[in-house]
């Protein structure tokens, strides 16, 4: 450890650096405030890049530039090195001035040597720990990015970053392109870090944990092929493939995904974290999704539908294996009542935006597209059960969903809905939702059976 000691009495000075010298840390000797700030700045940098620690012994009453400025200018430019003052300004008033400055600890003329190493080590531990997250930190003025805690805040106001969090996190590799005609494909390799049905992440540090995923879509348009261009007929393969990081006594276990109702957002499916991070209960869990798409349209009129299924397979600690399953669908039919084609709207395998045959106008308020559905959902996640081994899947309660007290394994929902495009940009969308669960489920002390549902929401496409 290297111990910058800033004092322009001699005598002093001298009789630091042998009792420092002699317990074991190396010292540097500065005699003026401008030299003591410089290499202080080069301890700071220095502690960035390696895991070296400094503490700054510094004196007030210094030629060119006092202490407490030298203090003041290190703080100014956020410099966090460990200070400790010394000097024989002992008052209360000197003392508060030093701290209020930025001063870590103060220490008044004469003192015990024994008192001034044990400060010293006391300020190391925490030099060391700030060492650590200022490696985990960048920093602009006053936008800081930590990496370790994935948190932004300018001026101390915490900015929100999911759409940056999942760009930093998800590093990795992609192929893609055409095998054939209508036909596309997309296989990836990636730290699988999205917020989805996938997984929850914390922090940076468990991403780094989890292992790499593999991902696979297939997609194919079969009436390119039967020559019927106002026609779909959409075959679509997705599968991904996993390994995230359970947890250990000091980082959150994970969690399975939580069913939600598409009426009100109940949360109705609270699977208990396979390892609560009290020990390590389960083993990494090996985490596969894989689903099916099709869909059949012709004109104004299309069927839609998707089935997936998430796999979660680990080990307990005793060596007992565990799979459990949940799977999810959706079959859904549409009618473009204003008499626009789904085909023309069929893009790079998706279904993009309708465009209007007109759009709404001051003079036509009601024109643009309309479009009427009927949509069954389904989801089941019978294998999580309360009376599964501790930790290898159960239903029950966990953090994420606090209010919920009694949770179902099912849930069946139906959707009336009307959609009113009133440029390619611009939609309002009117729906009735009814929800049936397999077993009552118990938020915020109240029970549902089931849960209908009027919604009324707006779009607006900016690009």
């Amino acid at each position: 450890m290297n111990i910058l000691v800033v004092e322009d009495d001699p005598r002093i000075s001298g009789f630091l650096e042998r009792g420092l010298r002699a317990g074991g840390y190396r010292v540097q000797l500065a005699r003026t405030g401008p030299e003591g700030l410089a290499l202080a700045n080069e301890a700071a940098e220095q502690m960035r890049l390696t895991s070296e620690t400094t503490v700054m012994l510094l004196d007030i009453m210094l030629p060119e530039m006092n202490g407490l400025e030298v203090c003041q200018a290190l703080r100014s430019a956020r410099v966090n090195l460990p200070i400790l003052m010394l000097t024989a300004l002992g008052s209360l008033e000197d003392r508060v001035s030093g701290l209020r400055l930025g001063a870590d600890d103060y220490l008044v003329k004469p003192f015990e040597f024994e008192e001034l190493l044990a400060r010293i080590e006391a300020l190391a531990r925490r030099g060391r720990e700030q060492a650590v997250r200022e490696r985990d930190r960048l920093q602009v003025d006053d936008l800081i990015f930590d990496l370790s805690a994935m948190q932004v805040t300018r001026a101390g106001k915490r900015i929100s970053l999911n759409l940056l969090q999942n760009f930093l996190y998800d590093r990795g590799a992609m192929l893609h392109g055409s095998f054939l005609a209508n036909t596309s494909y997309a296989l990836s390799l990636t730290n699988g870090t999205g917020v989805s049905l996938d997984e929850f992440q914390r922090n940076a540090t468990e991403a780094r944990a989890d292992g790499k995923d593999l991902t696979l879509r297939m997609t194919a348009n079969l009436a390119r092929w039967l020559e019927q261009p106002r026609s779909v007929i959409h075959l679509g393969v997705n599968y991904k493939r996993g390994e995230v990081a359970n947890g250990d006594a000091t980082t959150a276990g994970y969690t399975a995904a939580n069913g939600v109702s598409e009426g009100r957002g109940l949360v109705f499916f609270n699977p208990v974290t396979f390892n609560p991070g009290s020990a390590q209960a389960a083993s990494s869990i090996d985490r596969r999704i894989g689903s099916l798409e099709l869909a059949l349209a012709h004109d104004r009129y299309k069927v839609q539908g998707e089935v997936a299924r998430a796999t979660y397979s680990g080990s307990l600690a005793s060596g007992q294996g565990f799979e459990r399953d949940i799977t999810a669908g959706y079959l859904a039919l549409s009618w473009l009542i204003s008499g626009e084609s789904f085909a023309d709207a069929y893009r790079n395998a998706v279904f993009s935006r309708i465009r209007p045959r007109q759009d709404a106008t001051v003079t036509d308020k009601w024109g643009g597209a309309w479009q009427a559905s009927l949509r069954y959902s389904f989801f089941d996640g019978d294998d999580f059960r309360s009376t599964n081994a501790a930790h290898s899947g159960q239903l029950g309660d966990n953090t994420s969903a606090p209010q919920v007290t009694r949770s179902t394994s099912g849930a069946k929902a139906w959707t009336a809905a009307l959609k009113w495009m009133a440029s390619p940009n611009v939609a309002l969308m009117l729906n009735y939702v009814r929800t049936h669960f397999d077993s009552p489920v118990v938020s915020g002390g109240k029970a549902y059976s089931r849960e209908d549902a009027v919604t009324l929401r707006s779009q607006i496409d900016f690009f």
